[in-house]
């Protein structure tokens, strides 16, 4: 054979490699992945956010974390359980689901006396002050001085509650630890909304009544946040707690048939409704104090209306709507789709926070946390910057196609031809995490900064959100391939 066309074969057959990586290697891969992370790195069946690669340092968000605790706030525990779980649901190996039901006990274990979860579970060594726990609840140990406050912030207990309900529904509501968890969390979870539909952003047990009003401008605010700003009780959007809340819910109702949970969901929508701004702002704030007037939480979240916030308002008003057909949650688009394309910067992003009634860009000065309208020196560990174009166009393809196809389309199989092109789609990815897979099974990354500042010596570390983000990789492959039928 020619030299040429021997080159042409060679470069045919390692496209072909990348292009149809062997499922029998992906799930090999796998394997090994787990069985490191549960062997290495899983302690009372949960995780944490890094380890050095020694494992002589392990840590989640703010520094290091002894071996005795997990983290639940992603990509901690529920996290790495839920893709447990989907490995379960696209290889049928029992281990997985074990492993997935290590992580859900682990998070029964650590559930609050009021009913959800902190950032973190402690068993052993305390981290920060000690958490009133459900299971000393039970056995009649008073509080004392504990915390027992359970947090809608960062996705932490809605996330923890989306595990359980899935593994509900796996194992069949036998396990008694699951099924228990999940019960109290859901009630907790419930008494927790006030009556205008809105969440706290923290709660320690049912929450009093409020007023229902509308949204409003307050009169005046001060430009530094008030000393003792207990914000935390107000309704808040921050850090997606309203959206990751009508996602947990509409899961417990497709799921478990709980009629309360869809009934929850609609009334957070009517909430986004009663909460959208007036001209010339008709978006959402991260924050809103009882007269629903946008307030200060933290000293650098001002009273603004937020770009991030928004977008994802707008994606739960959608997702509300393509549940319920009620046309009352589509009512906002229009006038916040034509604020966004408004507001936009130059560089197709948007500011995180722009100043009540002016639309003016607001940031604060590194160090100082001062406000300011100059965006050229903010503090490094926030995001200021935000590009939810991806999200505002999926809000606006939904809705051109209406509900009906949209619902269709959701629903879907993919033809065997559309799972063929997904997995060649995948493959460069695919054969590019098996390459990075060393041989004890770990994803190894290189840490360069903490919290958005430099660290004087990087360090190699093994990250739970790469570990999840690969194996989720390596699950869609599998199911695509899968899919596509043989060759």
């Amino acid at each position: 054979m020619p030299r040429r066309s021997l080159l042409l074969l060679a470069v045919c057959l390692a496209y072909r490699a990348i292009a149809a990586p062997d499922p029998a290697h992906v799930t090999d891969a796998i394997r090994r992945a787990v069985t490191y992370a549960r062997e290495h790195l899983e302690s009372h069946g949960g995780y944490v956010w890094w380890y050095r690669t020694d494992l002589a340092e392990q840590a989640g968000e703010g520094g290091p974390a002894p071996r005795s605790t997990i983290w639940v706030q992603p990509p901690g525990t529920p996290a790495v359980g839920a893709t447990y779980l989907r490995l379960h649901q696209v290889t049928g190996d029992e281990r997985f689901l074990q492993a997935a039901t290590a992580a859900g006990e682990a998070l029964a274990r650590g559930q609050l006396a009021s009913g959800g979860w902190q950032a973190h579970i402690d068993f052993g060594e305390t981290v920060g002050r000690p958490l009133y726990y459900r299971h000393d609840a039970d056995r009649g140990v008073r509080q004392g001085k504990r915390v027992n406050n359970s947090s809608f912030d960062d996705d932490i207990t809605q996330s923890a509650l989306r595990l359980l309900i899935r593994l509900e529904q796996r194992l069949g509501g036998r396990n008694a630890a699951v099924h228990q968890a999940l019960g109290r969390a859901l009630e907790a979870v419930l008494k927790a909304q006030y009556p205008n539909g809105g969440f706290p952003q923290v709660f320690d047990g049912p929450v009093s009544a409020r007023p229902v009003l509308r949204a409003g401008y307050p009169t005046t605010w001060p430009r530094t946040a008030p000393p003792d700003n207990d914000y935390w009780v107000y309704y808040t959007l921050n850090d997606g707690v309203l959206a990751h809340l009508v996602d947990t819910l509409l899961l417990a109702w497709h799921t478990l048939g709980d009629r309360r949970c869809l009934d929850a969901a609609a009334r957070a929508g009517e909430f986004l409704l009663l909460a959208q701004m007036p001209e010339p702002q008709p978006v959402w704030a991260q924050q809103y104090d009882f007269d629903t007037h946008p307030c200060w939480a933290r000293k650098f979240e001002p009273p603004a209306v937020t770009s991030l916030e928004s977008a994802g308002a707008l994606e739960a008003l959608v997702k509300l709507w393509l549940e319920a057909g009620d046309e009352r949650f589509l009512a906002p688009l229009p006038s916040a789709l034509r604020w966004f394309h408004a507001n936009r910067l130059p560089n197709g992003t948007w500011p995180r926070f722009h100043e009540l009634r002016t639309n003016r860009p607001l940031y604060m000065t590194a160090g100082t946390y001062q406000l300011t309208y100059d965006g050229s020196n903010p503090p490094p560990h926030y995001g200021w910057k935000h590009d939810v174009s991806a999200q505002l166009a999926e809000v606006e393809a939904a809705v051109a196609k209406g509900r009906d196809a949209a619902r269709a389309e959701q629903g879907r199989v993919p033809t065997a031809a559309e799972w063929r092109r997904r997995a060649e789609e995948l493959a460069p990815r695919v054969a590019q995490a098996l390459a990075s897979l060393d041989g004890q099974g770990r994803w190894v990354t290189v840490q360069r900064q903490m919290r958005g500042v430099p660290l004087k010596r990087p360090r190699e570390v093994l990250e739970m959100s790469v570990y999840g983000a690969n194996l989720e990789l390596l699950a869609d492959y599998l199911e695509a391939a899968r899919g596509s039928g043989p060759d």
